[in-house]
């Protein structure tokens, strides 16, 4: 499975964390800007975009393959832009998960396109991260050593070790840590859109 993730720049995690996954910033933001500009008459045309995008495609897909990915490349700048119009900075996320890591990109999407972030470790239908919440908060000590394998956009760099590290929790289950079992997670492979015109 891949497809792509829109951000605004909305942190859901703390500013000087150098985490940069999918959990960093708030994805398909439609209800806050909805909330934050409902009362400004000029955003209704906007915000149609937005929730016909909502409807035609994310809850398409969410009902389809239980996760919040869009493989329509046109609907996702349609909406990025309309985020644009209204001063709101935007990430565009191209995410495969581990039966597509080898898969061809989207075919109007030159490699030059796609900035490689790293391999993050998120739980199944939505981007709560496994790597910010187990080695930036309260670290258990049996898996401080993947916290040295981390890349400069705080996530793994190599498959290997976000494996590795997925066992490893399982093994802290195992001694009585408070943590989530493995089974909940995926494995993603994350690039971030650059040279792209919104």
């Amino acid at each position: 499975m891949q497809g792509f993730v829109v951000q605004n720049s909305v942190l859901q995690i703390e500013k000087t964390c150098k985490y940069q996954g999918t959990f960093r910033y708030r994805s398909w933001p439609t209800t806050y800007i909805s909330n934050t500009y409902s009362q400004q008459p000029e955003f209704s045309a906007v915000k149609n975009d937005l929730f016909e995008f909502m409807d035609e495609y994310l809850d398409k897909a969410f009902t389809e393959t239980e996760t919040y990915l869009c493989d329509n490349i046109e609907a996702v700048m349609k909406y990025a832009k309309a985020l644009k119009e209204y001063g709101e900075n935007v990430r565009i996320l191209f995410v495969q998960t581990f039966d597509d890591f080898n898969s061809d990109k989207p075919n109007n999407l030159l490699l030059s396109d796609l900035n490689f972030l790293g391999y993050d470790v998120i739980y199944h239908c939505g981007f709560f991260s496994a790597i910010h919440d187990d080695l930036y908060i309260n670290v258990p000590d049996p898996i401080q050593k993947y916290t040295k394998l981390l890349n400069a956009n705080g996530i793994f760099s190599e498959y290997s070790s976000a494996r590795d590290f997925l066992s490893d929790i399982d093994r802290c289950i195992d001694k009585g840590y408070d943590l989530e079992p493995s089974d909940g997670f995926d494995i993603i492979k994350l690039f971030e859109l650059v040279n792209v015109n919104v």
